[in-house]
């Protein structure tokens, strides 16, 4: 049976890996379905054989399921929306922003997802059902929300004492993790900090940056610059400038490597602990 199919039949908190080598078999088995989605067609399964065309609606039920099963192991990634500021844990105080397309194509593909995908504790007050065994959330910032300076990451609580127990209840089941780039540098020294207080089972951490354009680059001149291998916020400067595509790599190498570097600082402390893969895309890629 493959890790993805043990991963779907147990529960979402039990299910994830302790050890450094299985959550990188589960980061790697995100990577792979961001490129092509694993076919998921039992072959124990018997349909029936076609020998004409038809339209969909006219197909075998058992055929038509499977492509709905099929369809849902499409990655898919969700972003939780939160109001910019939360005094209290109301039943609202979040909501998924980006929902499952198969919760609106039909009733049928919508029962065969609610019956694949398994209503969480939190989803009682919201109404919808995550399963970070199959879904990547995204987040805008890591401050989930909150003004800066009205929560700490020691306490798990607000200033004014609120639990803040049912964002946990989330952030534990989290396997893999999506970020921009400016999101991180808003969290200063912090990130990877926050991350792995608040994501201790997180096996894949997808950073997103917003590669500037041909065009940009020569006016602005920053093809130029480079990260500083210990310190993200400084730049140094080329003696010649590389072609666009070499700078893309350039820069999301040194994002990457800096990023491994301060997890790497985090094990160290934290003996117990261990870091994420760390991946740089494109914005533009994130979806």
């Amino acid at each position: 049976m493959s890790i993805f199919n043990q991963s779907t039949e147990t529960s979402v908190v039990k299910h994830v890996p302790a050890t450094r080598s299985m959550r990188r078999i589960i980061a790697s088995r995100y990577l792979q379905s961001i490129e092509s989605c694993p076919h998921s067609i039992s072959r124990s399964t018997s349909l029936s054989k076609l020998t004409y065309f038809a339209l969909f609606s006219n197909l075998p039920f058992e055929l038509r399921a499977e492509v709905w099963a099929f369809a849902l192991l499409e990655p898919h990634t969700i972003e939780l929306e939160f109001p910019p500021l939360m005094d209290t844990i109301p039943q609202r105080s979040f909501r998924i922003k980006t929902p499952h397309p198969l919760l609106s194509a039909c009733k049928e593909s919508r029962a065969e997802m609610l019956k694949r995908y398994r209503l969480s504790e939190y989803s009682r007050h919201n109404s919808f059902s995550i399963n970070f065994a199959f879904n990547s959330l995204f987040l805008k910032n890591l401050d989930f929300g909150f003004s800066r300076g009205c929560w700490s990451p020691t306490t798990n609580t607000l200033s004014s004492g609120v639990h803040l127990m049912l964002l946990l209840g989330i952030f534990d089941c989290v396997e893999s993790l999506v970020i921009s780039r400016e999101s991180i540098l808003d969290a200063e020294c912090e990130a990877e900090n926050i991350i792995r207080h608040w994501f201790p089972n997180l096996c894949l951490l997808i950073v997103t940056v917003g590669f500037r354009s041909e065009d940009e680059l020569v006016l602005k001149r920053y093809s130029q610059l480079v990260l500083h291998p210990e310190d993200d916020r400084h730049i140094s400067v080329l003696s010649s400038t590389p072609p666009m595509c070499q700078w893309d790599a350039i820069y999301a190498s040194g994002i990457k490597v800096n990023m491994q570097r301060r997890f790497a600082r985090q094990e160290r402390i934290h003996r117990n602990y261990i870091a994420p893969i760390v991946n740089v895309v494109s914005a533009s890629q994130r979806q």
